[in-house]
């Protein structure tokens, strides 16, 4: 059963552009952290930046666009859901008109778009659907 999480945070997180650079479809990389040497995000470097890596579950339109049912992504750490929808968004710019009617699952649990990602979450994108 999915509820709503409350643990969501803030905090500043790199471009969609940026995370989705970092990211990587396949692979298994849940529950890792590693750091990233000489970062840029948001227009500064860093010198250190940690990476975390989230399970992503894909239906409807996502699964269409991406012809996988989940994927594997990392992203800096403190990055919002609503980061990692545009990333997809921004390699498959089809999925556009989806954005803002999609709702957002962590960890069996709904979330608002704001909420952090954290090291080892699986993400749900939860797309409007019809049917019987």
């Amino acid at each position: 059963m999915w509820q709503r999480r409350e643990d969501g945070g803030d905090g500043e997180a790199g471009e969609a552009g940026e995370a989705g650079k970092l990211g990587e479809q396949g692979g298994n990389c849940q529950g890792r952290v590693r750091i990233k040497i000489g970062a840029f995000v948001s227009g500064s470097r860093r010198m250190s930046e940690p990476l975390i890596c989230v399970s992503i579950k894909l239906f409807a339109a996502y699964q269409d666009a991406y012809g996988v049912p989940e994927l594997q992504r990392e992203f800096p750490a403190q990055t919002p859901v609503s980061v990692l929808l545009d990333s997809l968004i921004a390699e498959h710019p089809q999925l556009k008109p989806w954005r803002d009617l999609t709702r957002f699952g962590i960890n069996l649990q709904f979330v608002e778009p704001d909420t952090i990602l954290q090291a080892g979450d699986e993400v749900v994108l939860i797309p409007p659907v019809s049917g019987g």
